[in-house]
């Protein structure tokens, strides 16, 4: 009966997969591009518990199996019907000087091309994961398995790496967002001819691209802008307005792809953003296999910005709030000795006063004024203006 169960026991599963890399960084494995030999490949079941290692030969090759028997770079672990096992490439000593992968970065993942028809199996599809413990980001090259059906062995998966540093890009759409609520709807119009300007994360030193130059764009006719050729990293983004315009109510809703995000600064015309990231891992868009005009693998296209036309005057207008008005305060000294004063005191023997006494009420005008005034009227002729009003005083 024992013998019996061996013969019935499940056809095995297995999983073939190789390393190489991507000197044209297009996230396909083409001919001629070379294998990476020697690197550790662990292999965790659902829980994350080790259960397989192998290293990968001349060709780049590893597989997993769930085949009795050991052969070269063959390892078992794998469990048919079972989802959730996980590949990684965590052997430090791999990265470290004189190991196969130092000096390399993933290529991008799920990179697609007119010319191949058979892109799950020559793509890429490893991307780095955290696998950290105690808080700490540890990350690694990672490919999460789907289950497999008795029988099934799934060579679909690709490690691809490249000898440069992925650059990235961030994009958006600046738009009029005609009923001011935060969130572009559709057929709100665009906005053109506004400046971005890239910042590192403390929103002080202004960011370049890798080549050097200036991390900066300006919005097309589509109110859509660019900057590529970004090395990963933390920004924030300044956009500047051109006059006319404010800007509306920023990350309203839980869509990024149709929010606001500058907030404004203290000159009204220019708003920044909070700090975002842009990494090679694609949490945005990855940059097609035929896109030779941006220089990126990877996109963030979720920073974008919302405006309201502005009426000097109107309800968006700081500057026509009264309450804001210093001459409706009676006890602000701000416009000098123009402006009245409560509790001046007694007017100086020989002046007019200007003020209120003490009492509040207008002081009596002194005998030695009166005389001096009077002599003073004996000199003006009254005109009337040739606009009409009030009488003019012109000395004779």
């Amino acid at each position: 009966l024992a013998d019996l169960e061996l013969l019935c026991d499940e056809v095995p599963v297995g999983v073939r997969s190789s390393l190489w890399r991507d000197l044209d960084g297009d996230g396909i494995r083409d001919a001629g591009e070379p294998a990476i030999a020697g690197v550790t490949v662990n292999l965790y079941d659902q829980s994350g518990t080790f259960v397989g290692s192998t290293i990968t030969d001349a060709n780049g090759v590893f597989v997993f199996t769930s085949l009795l028997g050991a052969f070269p770079h063959i390892d078992l672990g794998l469990v048919a019907n079972q989802e959730g096992f996980t590949i990684r490439l965590d052997n430090p000593a791999d990265y470290l000087e004189g190991g196969p992968l130092h000096g390399l970065y993933l290529t991008q993942t799920g990179a697609t091309t007119s010319s191949s028809s058979n892109d799950a199996i020559t793509d890429s599809d490893v991307v780095l994961a955290d696998w950290s413990t105690d808080g700490d980001e540890v990350l690694w090259p990672t490919v999460t398995l789907a289950a497999l059906a008795p029988g099934e062995h799934d060579s679909s998966y690709g490690f691809g790496f490249v000898d440069v540093a992925p650059l990235v890009a961030l994009s958006g759409v600046l738009w009029i967002d005609a009923d001011s609520d935060g969130i572009r709807d559709a057929g709100e119009a665009p906005l053109a001819a506004v400046l971005i300007t890239l910042y590192e994360a403390d929103g002080i030193t202004p960011a370049t691209r890798a080549d050097g130059s200036p991390a900066t764009a300006v919005t097309a006719d589509d109110g859509s802008y660019l900057i590529d050729g970004l090395e990963p990293g933390d920004y924030r983004a300044l956009f500047t307005l051109p006059d006319g315009y404010r800007f509306t109510a920023p990350t309203v809703g839980t869509d990024v792809t149709v929010d606001s995000d500058p907030v404004a600064t203290a000159d009204p015309l220019q708003g920044m953003t909070a700090v975002f990231s842009i990494t090679d891992r694609p949490a945005g868009d990855t940059v097609a296999d035929t896109d030779a005009m941006t220089v990126a693998w990877f996109v963030n296209p979720t920073i974008d910005a919302g405006v309201i036309v502005f009426v000097p005057g109107g309800p968006d207008d700081p500057s026509d709030d009264p309450s804001d008005d210093p001459s409706d305060d009676p006890t602000d000294d701000s416009l000098g000795d123009s402006a009245p004063h409560l509790n001046a005191g007694p007017p100086v023997p020989g002046s007019i006063p200007t003020g209120l006494g003490p009492s509040g009420h207008s002081p009596l005008l002194t005998v030695p004024v009166l005389l001096g005034l009077s002599a003073l009227l004996g000199r003006l002729a009254l005109r009337r203006r040739t606009r009409g009003g009030w009488p003019a005083l012109r000395l004779n």
